[in-house]
């Protein structure tokens, strides 16, 4: 019998996180590289004191909510886990 929520079958889930990590590699490599681009023109250092401190004080809360957010669709509670990423990234209500 099936419930409310019928899931999609496995190779649906697997284009969908395909596109997901190509979008998610694509987005995250663009900065460095324009980063990198301008610190070459302007002779200045790319990874520098406060970059490293930034990068780390905010891989720590996206890995913790990543974390989460892929447990609540192990569990496949999709409403939650939709609610609770939305909420990890500012777009609550």
């Amino acid at each position: 019998m099936k419930g409310i929520l019928s899931l999609p079958s496995p190779e649906w889930w697997l284009i969908c996180l395909l596109v997901a990590g190509i979008t998610f590699i694509a987005a995250f490599m663009q900065p460095f590289f324009f980063t990198y681009i301008r610190s070459r023109k302007e002779g200045v250092p790319v990874w520098g004191n406060s970059a490293r401190r930034l990068m780390f004080n905010t891989a720590i809360p996206l890995a913790a909510g990543a974390f989460v957010v892929y447990r609540m669709l192990e569990w496949a509670n999709m409403f939650n886990s939709t609610f609770l990423f939305d909420f990890f990234m500012g777009l609550h209500w």
